[in-house]
């Protein structure tokens, strides 16, 4: 399924794919060759490195192993999250879903 429109989780998608992209090319692999590991298409493969589409928790799994690391590797810190969101707005300004999500990160630390 890919995602269109904006939404909270596309600066997090969009910083997800690009971890897994790295990590991809690090170990030498080309996205058919991911793609085919994990029984997915290579254009689905293309749309989760650039945050088009969401992987499910399994499929992050399977990437993970695919790729000799662990999951929790994979994924993004804030700050990735926040610099995929300035970036994809062009960085003029902090858009609207950056903004509600440092909020909730104020908020899940001062609980």
């Amino acid at each position: 399924m890919v995602d269109e429109g904006s939404s909270d989780g596309d600066e997090l998608h969009v910083a997800l794919g690009k971890r897994i992209r790295e990590k991809r090319l690090s170990s030498g692999l080309t996205q058919a060759q991911l793609a085919e590991r994990i029984a997915i298409s290579r254009t689905s493969l293309t749309n989760m490195e650039l945050g088009r589409q969401r992987l499910l928790v399994d499929q992050l799994y399977k990437v993970a192993e695919v790729l000799n690391t662990q999951p929790r590797d994979l994924l993004p810190a804030p700050t990735e999250v926040v610099a995929a969101a300035v970036k994809s707005d062009g960085g003029d300004a902090i858009p609207e879903s950056v903004h509600r999500f440092a909020q909730k990160l104020h908020q899940r630390k001062h609980k």
